[in-house]
């Protein structure tokens, strides 16, 4: 059999313990804040809000969906078509908004300060090509006996 010395560590927990040190070795070398061109997630008080429309018809669009990307934040219009996003730091981000049928709009905003900022979305050019539709029905006879 195999003979360890005494107070030898066993090869497996060697082992075990080297892949824990190499772990947290790498994990405090991680960068702690984010890199620069991305806003930090601090508590900064800025607001960004605003009433997304209709172009043509200047309505409002409830359920519009706002993103922004660099913080992964949605959130949807109310029934008014208004929005708001808070605690914001200053900086540059971009925005998604979308509306089912309607083109999405992506776009860079400068935030310096709290802003409103309304949007008009286009109605989407999708063309509907023509729809037939047909149908039948079989009839069947029955044959009726006279008693």
């Amino acid at each position: 059999m195999f003979k360890r010395k005494k107070g030898a560590v066993h090869p497996i927990l060697r082992m075990v313990i080297k892949h824990i040190f190499i772990g947290l070795l790498l994990l405090f070398h991680l960068p702690v804040s984010a890199p620069e061109n991305l806003p930090r997630r601090h508590n900064c008080g800025l607001t960004l809000s605003g009433k997304i429309s209709d172009q043509h018809q200047d309505e409002p669009l409830p359920a519009a969906t706002i993103v922004f990307e660099e913080l992964n934040q949605v959130v949807q219009t109310d029934v008014a078509g208004i929005y708001h996003f808070h605690d914001l730091c200053p900086g540059i981000y971009h925005v998604k908004t979308s509306y089912v049928g309607f083109d999405p709009i992506r776009q860079e905003v400068r935030l310096t300060a709290s802003a409103i900022q309304n949007l008009k979305l286009h109605p989407a050019a999708n063309q509907l090509d023509f729809v037939q539709i047909s149908g039948y029905r079989i009839l069947q006879t029955k044959q009726l006996c006279c008693i």
